[in-house]
């Protein structure tokens, strides 16, 4: 099955194709219950919509007991001015509905943590692999401002996909 939504207008047909059968693939492949979803019906790549206070990006998704899960940075502009971003996460039975974004990390430009990198269950619980992108008082003003020398690698462990620990073990650079 290929989904058929509309792609980005600058790619060529080729590489539209490609984008199909990549994003068909990473979604089905080996997923035999998801396969019954109708993707006819997704009107629109976009699960989130931003505004000027609002970002989402940096999307990890993982397929798990009839449910995807989706992890993503969430960037807040606080009405002082204030840039905070966050590791958040959403999920869908039919990749149409998807349920509030919820925050798994706290409100600390020391952390500001995002990027979500993979989900794998090891053992008896899942990992998430996420990092910091500290920016200690990054405001609109400051527009844009690069994560500091204390950026760290942090794993989060869960053992139902839903509550996430809070202890992070991070790993320092080597070197540091």
């Amino acid at each position: 099955m290929i989904c058929e939504f509309e792609i980005i207008g600058f790619l060529s047909e080729k590489m539209k194709k490609s984008v199909q059968l990549i994003f068909s693939c990473l979604l089905f492949n080996s997923v035999s219950s998801a396969q019954n979803i109708d993707l006819k019906l997704l009107k629109s790549p976009v699960i989130f919509k931003d505004n000027v206070t609002l970002a989402y990006r940096d999307p990890a998704v993982l397929y798990d007991s009839q449910t995807f899960y989706l992890f993503f940075t969430l960037t807040e502009i606080e009405q002082d001015g204030k840039i905070y971003m966050y590791t958040a996460t959403s999920k869908s039975a039919d990749l149409i509905n998807w349920s509030t974004p919820r925050k798994l990390t706290v409100k600390d430009q020391n952390l500001d943590f995002s990027s979500p990198g993979n989900i794998i269950r090891f053992r008896d619980e899942w990992l998430l692999c996420l990092q910091t992108y500290p920016r200690p008082g990054y405001t609109v003003e400051q527009m844009p401002k690069y994560g500091n020398q204390s950026a760290r690698l942090y794993i989060m462990k869960s053992n139902d996909l839903e509550n996430w620990s809070n202890d992070l073990k991070s790993w320092d650079w080597p070197g540091k």
